[in-house]
This record gives C-alpha cells, sequence and structure tokens, in this order.
C-alpha cells in the first residue's frame, strides 16, 4: 500500500470530521441535513418525515439527513453554525437566521389552502373561565416559549390586558400543552388554529391531533381567544448553499410535499416567496415594538 494512501486512511480515521467536510454536501457521507421542529413527539416527526425525505432524494439525488433539535433556539444555532442546512422554522427563529446567519426564506408553508393561521387560547368547557379577563391567576401551559402562537402572541395580549398568570408550565410541545389542559395540570393552554373545513366541519387546529385520546375534545373545550391571522411559517435554506443543490430543492421540494401532504408539520404545500411579500418584516416589526423582550425570550444569538 502506497504512503500516500496511506495518509489519507490514517486522516480518516484520526481526523474523521476532517474527512466528513471534505465530503461534497449531499453525498452519502456529508448529507444535506434538514431540521424539523415537531409538534408532536420528535419520534413521530422522524417517521412521518421519511416518504418526504425519500421523495426529495429521490428527485434530487441529494443524500438527506433528518434532525430535529428540541427547540426553535437550536435549530438557529445549528443552522449558524452549519449542522443544519435546510430547516422548517418559525418566524422569530427565521428572523434570527437572516439577521444573524444571513439566510432565506425558500418557501411560505401552506395548511388546508392558506397561508395564514392564529394563535388560540383553550380552557376547559366546565371551567369558570369564559374571557380572556378571567385569566388573570391561572395557569397556563406552552411548548416553546420561541413559538408565535403557543407563547409569543398570548403574552403579548396578557401584557395588553395587564393579565399575569400565577403560573406558566413549559411542556416541550402543543400536543403535551393540551394534554396539561385536559389532566387538569393547567388552567389554559396555548395554541395554533386554523378555521375547521368549510365542507365537512371537522376541525384543523392543534386539538385535532388528540381526537384519538379524547374524542369529545371539541365539546370538552372552550376557545377563550383568537389572535389576528399571522403568516405561516417558512422553510429556510443557510447561507453558503451551493446553487445546484438550492435549485434542486427549489424544484422537488413543494411537489414531495403535495404528494405527502400532512405529514410534516400538517403541511400540505410550499410555496414561493414573493419579493412584494412583507407579510413577516411586518409582524417582525410589531413584535419589536411591543413592549414583550423578544431577544430575551429567543435567546442571545452571536454570529459565528
Amino acid at each position: 500500500m502506497g504512503l500516500k494512501r496511506i495518509c489519507l486512511i490514517l486522516t480518516g480515521i484520526l481526523f474523521p470530521s476532517l474527512a466528513h467536510a471534505e465530503a461534497p454536501l449531499g453525498s452519502r457521507n456529508n448529507p444535506l441535513k434538514i431540521a424539523i421542529i415537531p409538534q408532536a413527539q420528535a419520534s413521530k416527526a422522524i417517521e412521518n418525515a421519511k416518504p418526504v425525505i425519500k421523495c426529495i432524494e429521490q428527485k434530487t439525488k441529494l443524500f438527506i439527513q433528518v434532525e430535529v433539535p428540541n427547540s426553535y433556539i437550536a435549530v438557529t444555532e445549528a443552522l449558524g453554525s452549519k449542522q443544519v442546512d435546510v430547516a422548517f422554522s418559525n418566524i422569530l427563529g427565521y428572523f434570527l437566521m437572516a439577521q444573524n446567519y444571513g439566510a432565506e426564506a425558500l418557501f411560505k408553508v401552506a395548511r388546508f389552502g392558506t397561508t395564514d393561521y392564529q394563535s388560540f387560547l383553550i380552557v376547559k368547557s366546565d371551567s369558570k373561565i369564559k374571557s380572556f379577563s378571567d385569566l388573570n391567576g391561572k395557569s397556563f401551559a406552552y411548548g416553546d416559549a420561541g413559538s408565535l402562537t403557543g407563547y409569543i402572541l398570548p403574552k403579548l395580549e396578557m401584557k395588553k390586558n395587564k393579565i399575569n398568570f400565577s403560573q406558566e408550565l413549559p411542556t416541550g410541545s402543543m400536543d403535551a400543552s393540551i394534554m396539561a389542559l385536559m389532566q387538569g395540570k393547567a388552567d389554559a393552554a396555548a395554541a395554533f388554529f386554523n378555521d375547521p373545513d368549510p365542507k365537512t366541519g371537522k376541525i384543523r387546529d392543534a386539538r385535532e391531533r388528540l381526537l384519538t385520546i379524547y374524542p369529545d375534545i371539541v365539546q370538552k373545550t372552550n376557545i377563550i381567544w383568537k389572535s389576528e391571522l399571522i403568516p405561516n411559517e417558512p422553510v429556510v435554506i443557510r447561507k453558503g448553499i451551493p446553487k445546484e443543490i438550492k435549485d434542486k430543492l427549489i424544484a422537488s421540494m413543494p411537489s414531495c410535499m403535495r404528494e405527502h401532504a400532512l405529514l410534516i408539520n400538517d403541511i400540505d404545500d410550499l410555496l414561493p416567496i414573493l419579493e412584494s411579500d412583507n407579510s413577516y418584516k411586518d409582524l417582525i416589526e410589531t413584535l419589536k415594538k411591543s413592549d414583550l423582550d423578544v431577544a430575551k425570550v429567543l435567546g442571545n444569538t452571536k454570529k459565528k
């Protein structure tokens, strides 16, 4: 065996990260890493994503690895350190990714034929809480402090109405927040809301995922507040991804999401973001002007 080959082998053994870094992005030894912040359990999110990812791999001829960070901050920092290449983000995470790391929004998520949704607060139907003002001194379950629908927008409304919860219970997911409410561990829970199906009347908000556990969850809960319409979250790509790979993703991801609709966070389509679309910018400006310390909520993320 030649000396050059021996050196190459030793390099791979002693410095595996170096050998990994030299492999082309999207190859077997350096797969494209797509991060998903699940609305339910991480293991379920990975399993649900498999058909979508397989479809993208077939169309792009790229190797892809799914990552499931445990928070919006984690995925933001992972993208900044190039541990993640593409992220199903939320709006505030995208704001930090773009501001700190030069990331770009590739698509706007569509659900149930719309690119807008709302935040809502629910209580149990037998609760004495009948309006937003009744929440003062009550307990509140939320999934992630970086979530617009699950935490930030309800908190803004609280501050606006000078309401304070006696306890804020972090649960890790919207499903877990609603479970905490149903089990009597919290007085109110926050999550996302979409209007019911106009043809069937079937609910299409966060409660829908718990119908197998609580078939009568609609009757057992009351909605006491809904936010104004906000834009659905973006799919973000990090700075420095080769144009060839970016173009392949733009050409393949929307069709794969349509072929396997609702598997990843209830998404049924991905729409290109037009230059004239200022919905994200307008929402961020609204949050920046509020008295909510968004930077504190999201954490201090520095450029790397």
